[in-house]
């Protein structure tokens, strides 16, 4: 089974990053709802053929953290740990998540695909490529 890989985009408008980036706010109260909103909304936005549906799947595991590229997604966490933006709070969540890459056998994972997509190029945050 091949690592899943993460695509980061680089900030160039160097917007402020941590967990009180207002951009990011509409998330919290009902963090699942906005995921699966701004996946379905982001799979809509690179349709390719307009005359055939954007298909979204949406499945909840449990994978082998060796199976995930966990190095780039630690290296997310702590240019994020260290980031003035972030509160106590916050910084906690960060470290727990980092522990649990470090030292969990298993982690959770959604995996969100698309099908009659372009794929993700430049779309922000984490990317995974689809069906095409």
């Amino acid at each position: 089974m091949a690592k899943i890989s993460w695509q980061f985009d680089e900030n160039r408008a160097h917007e402020p990053e941590g967990f009180n980036n207002p951009g990011i706010s509409h998330f919290t109260a009902h963090r699942l709802d906005g995921l699966v909103r701004e996946a379905i909304q982001n799979s809509l936005d690179a349709r390719a053929d307009d005359d055939r549906p954007v298909r979204v799947t949406f499945t909840e595991d449990r994978v082998r953290a060796d199976t995930i590229d966990a190095k780039s997604l630690e290296k997310a966490i702590h240019e994020s740990l260290e980031s003035e933006d972030n509160d106590s709070r916050h910084k906690e969540s960060l470290n727990g998540a980092a522990k649990t890459l470090l030292l969990d056998e298993y982690v959770s994972a959604l995996k969100i695909e698309d099908a009659n997509t372009l794929g993700a190029e430049d779309g922000g945050g984490v990317a995974l490529s689809g069906e095409r």
